[in-house]
């Protein structure tokens, strides 16, 4: 009886929130919300949701092999270990989950894109993670007279952390 709980629990997250967690809390998959969302941002595109996450991730056509390096501030340069997602279009989208031990606030990210059979750069881009941070969304948002000609109260919860 326990057993199969927790493995309702477990497809209840991947199928509702999008994505499947790894080790230590990182993100495999990326729903196509969260694409969307991020669609006019810089590549390679970047988020956290509680400030202790950093997901980066960009989208190609092709499923060639790509390299994302990053550097956090004056520290020495690391090679993130890409994970793969295909799109319902036919693209690919690689994405990159820092380490925690490589998560700052307050502290600039380098990073760099290369196509590794060619050491071609695609992308070259500085981020904070404290700038990229997704807040869930408000639920029972209502509006309210406020006694004021032309005004509105605005009201709404968000969930608790």
């Amino acid at each position: 009886m326990y057993l199969p709980c927790r493995w309702e629990v477990l497809i209840f997250l991947w199928i509702h929130l999008g994505f499947v967690p790894g080790q230590d809390g990182t993100v495999n998959h990326l729903s196509k919300e969260d694409v969307l969302l991020l669609k006019d941002e810089q590549n390679p595109k970047c988020f956290s949701r509680t400030e202790e996450d950093f997901t980066c991730f960009f989208e190609t056509s092709d499923n060639s092999t790509y390299d994302l390096f990053y550097r956090v501030g004056d520290r020495q340069e690391k090679r993130c270990e890409l994970s793969v997602q295909r799109t319902e279009e036919d693209t690919f989208l690689h994405i990159c989950s820092f380490s925690r031990h490589d998560i700052f606030l307050f502290v600039e990210t380098y990073l760099e894109v290369v196509k590794r059979n060619t050491n071609t750069s695609l992308y070259k881009r500085q981020v904070h993670v404290e700038n990229h941070v997704l807040l869930d969304p408000p639920f029972n948002v209502s509006l309210h007279p406020n006694g004021q000609v032309g005004q509105l109260q605005v009201t709404w919860e968000v969930q608790s952390p």
